[in-house]
């Protein structure tokens, strides 16, 4: 027997373990490259935010999230209001829209995806409150909207409604995925875990 050859269950641990330390090193690469991480925001403000019924509403910016019974909260995405029925407003020129068809939202249920193939309503500044006139409890409005940066992004807006005409209503929730690709209606961030290697 060759005297300077090491028994192969003591080679097979060091490359074990020179794998498990490779693996490690280019996952700690690879979460602190230069590349952003994408995330869910939520709720940037303070909710509940009560929608009053009038014909302004409230004005809620997704990202900061600034609110207002004025057109002039700075950077506004949502605009749900109606002294009679409600309805929704959007910026036409910013190309904010909202889920739903021709120029009725709809009501998503939890898990439902809002993304880049969701039908929008039309380019029509102002949608109907469809399915919200009823009275809905933590019904989801889907989002597309742009941001401080002239980036699409996706998000969702929880709501609590009062029948027969959705108004008052109250936002009782909202979240945007940051990096422009979609988000299920009623998805929040997960916190971190922390794992260890036997």
């Amino acid at each position: 027997m060759d005297t300077n050859q090491k028994p192969f269950h003591v080679v097979h641990r060091r490359v074990a373990k020179a794998g498990l330390l490779a693996a490690v090193v280019a996952a700690s690469s690879a979460m602190t490259s230069g590349s952003a991480l994408a995330a869910i925001v939520c709720n940037a403000g303070t909710v509940p935010i009560a929608v009053p019924a009038t014909t302004a509403g409230v004005y809620l910016n997704l990202v900061t999230g600034a609110s207002g019974t004025a057109a002039a909260t700075p950077g506004w995405d949502v605009n749900p209001w109606g002294a009679t029925n409600l309805g929704f407003f959007a910026t036409a020129a910013a190309g904010n829209r909202y889920v739903g068809t021709g120029t009725v939202v709809s009501v998503l249920a939890a898990g439902t995806m809002i993304d880049a193939s969701s039908p929008l309503t039309n380019a029509a500044a102002n949608a109907t409150g469809g399915g919200f006139l009823a009275g809905v409890t933590g019904g989801y409005l889907g989002v597309r909207f742009l941001d401080q940066a002239s980036a699409v992004r996706y998000g969702w807006v929880s709501l609590n409604t009062t029948g027969p005409n959705g108004v008052p209503a109250t936002i009782t929730g909202y979240c945007y995925q940051d990096d422009g690709t979609g988000i299920t209606a009623g998805t929040t961030p997960v916190s971190l875990q922390s794992f260890g290697v036997d």
